[in-house]
């Protein structure tokens, strides 16, 4: 009986030995796997992060693009404005000189008449005398 006991004894030693040696491998595989969960949660949570930081660079992109492109249009306006400005100035400008000349040729235009008037009736009268 004492040899029955040592070898239960032994049976038992040897089955917690492989107990304490399965268990260990089931916890050493659970923390493998949570490792790789975490490790494949990390890389999923890294390609969103990169793939937000290149909509926020596209999305700056074709802000900047939509910007350039209305600054262009509002440049382009404002220089056909200027240019209707300045036609419109030169074309005001014509005219008051036009006008100007007009008033100055007027007074001018009718002394030579009274002249070429007084002319002839000087002529005239030299005429008549003679």
């Amino acid at each position: 009986m004492a040899e029955h006991k040592a070898k239960q004894a032994q049976s038992n030693a040897k089955n917690e030995g492989e107990t304490l040696r399965e268990t260990a491998t089931t916890w050493t595989d659970t923390i493998r796997e949570a490792a790789g969960t975490i490790a494949d949660s990390a890389v999923a949570l890294q390609d969103r992060n990169v793939e937000y930081a290149q909509s926020l660079v596209d999305q700056s992109f074709d802000q900047i693009q939509s910007q350039t492109a209305t600054l262009h249009q509002a440049f382009s306006t404002l220089a056909a404005q200027s240019a209707k400005r300045r036609a419109a100035f030169r074309h005001l400008i014509r005219e008051a000189v036009a006008v100007s000349a007009d008033a100055f040729a007027a007074p001018r235009k009718v002394y030579q008449e009274t002249l070429e008037s007084l002319r002839e009736s000087a002529d005239e009268s030299a005429g008549s005398k003679s």
